[in-house]
């Protein structure tokens, strides 16, 4: 699964803890949902990220970089084609890195990371 992908689902329900009026104190959600959170919301203060993932900040911010500069270009919209070559091989990259820091494990194949960001479009192979 992408970092960037829109599924909204929890892996694990969080869990509350009250006071002893019943009022919610605390609430705990687990790691990759917490880490999931903090890409949806574009949070890119290293300060709030757990300290052994403080580089997925890093690299998420240059991913949204990456991504304002085209829309501001682009009427508000991302075109992954609208990149230099150059900037579409440092995009993926760091989108790679980010999944791979955040989710380590064996590679997910690109063709499941561009369905899941809607970019279907990118797999079709041009030829000459």
């Amino acid at each position: 699964m992408s970092v960037l992908s829109k599924d909204n689902e929890l892996s694990e329900a969080p869990r509350f803890e009250l006071d002893s009026e019943g009022k919610v104190t605390h609430v705990t959600v687990a790691l990759e949902d917490y880490l999931r959170m903090l890409v949806r919301l574009s949070i890119l203060e290293p300060s709030q990220w757990p300290e052994e993932y403080r580089a997925g900040a890093v690299l998420l911010s240059r991913i949204r970089e990456i991504e304002r500069s085209v829309m501001s270009s682009n009427d508000g919209n991302f075109d992954f084609d609208h990149l230099s070559p150059e900037t579409q091989d440092e995009y993926d990259g760091a989108i790679i890195d980010l999944n791979q820091l955040l989710f380590p494990g064996p590679a997910v194949p690109m063709e499941l990371v561009l369905k899941e960001l809607g970019l279907e479009h990118l797999l079709t192979v041009h030829s000459n």
